[in-house]
């Protein structure tokens, strides 16, 4: 108990808990099964319940709905600020690298965001700056995903590709099958290209985001349907 406590410091511990659940829950488990077991079985188990979470946590990526901020000209999650969202364009990021331990999922989860958001979207935009790695499962994941919104009608296109997974793209074919005109740099490129294909005749007096710069830039300057 002496040399465990030395090495508890209880303060700290707590601190850990209030940053990162996670560290906590590891912290004290460890503390308490080096009070009943020896010290070094503890510390085994404290190694496999991080890489377990670790595991848990990679098999399950965030996807952030994303929305734009005309205010601050800028992006954000647009779930946590409940914000508006464009009846015709859904963004989302894709927190994490993609193999084929969360591929399957990875999919189904943007499938979904796009199923539980506003109905008629007819671009779909994934921000990949998060993903540094993709594997032949990951890109056979992406490949069924790119079949199933064609058959909706929906175009994929790609910000921030990373080079290593560019040149994953390349290899598979898939960069082939999307077409270089589907990868973007940034935000603004993807959005001009996208306002421009839109019909903002169907946008109607309520559109949320009537401010977004690309649309006004885009709309003709008769149409009212889409108000500055």
């Amino acid at each position: 108990i002496s040399a465990v406590l030395l090495l508890f410091p209880p303060r700290q511990v707590f601190t850990w808990g209030k940053k990162n659940r996670d560290d906590g829950v590891v912290a004290v488990a460890v503390f308490v099964l080096a009070l009943l077991v020896k010290p070094d079985y503890a510390l085994l188990f404290g190694v496999i319940i991080s890489l377990v979470l670790f595991l848990w946590k990679s098999m399950h990526p965030r996807i952030v709905r994303v929305a734009w901020d005309a205010e601050h000209k800028l992006y954000f999650n647009a779930e946590t600020h409940d914000a508006p969202l464009c009846a015709r364009v859904s963004v989302l990021r894709v927190d994490t690298s993609i193999y084929f331990a969360n591929a399957d999922y990875t999919v189904d989860h943007v499938l979904d965001k796009l199923d539980d958001g506003p109905p008629g979207v007819r671009h779909l935009l994934l921000d990949f700056k998060a993903v540094s790695f993709i594997d032949l499962t990951g890109i056979d994941a992406l490949r069924s995903m790119l079949d199933d919104l064609r058959r909706r009608g929906v175009s994929l296109m790609i910000i921030s590709l990373h080079l290593p997974v560019r040149q994953v793209f390349e290899s598979s074919g898939l960069l082939e099958e999307l077409g270089e005109a589907a990868i973007f740099n940034s935000y603004a490129q993807a959005m001009d290209v996208i306002a421009d294909s839109l019909d903002h005749s169907t946008c109607g007096d309520s559109c949320p985001l009537s401010n977004l710069t690309e649309c006004i830039k885009a709309r003709r300057p008769s149409d009212r349907s889409c108000p500055p």
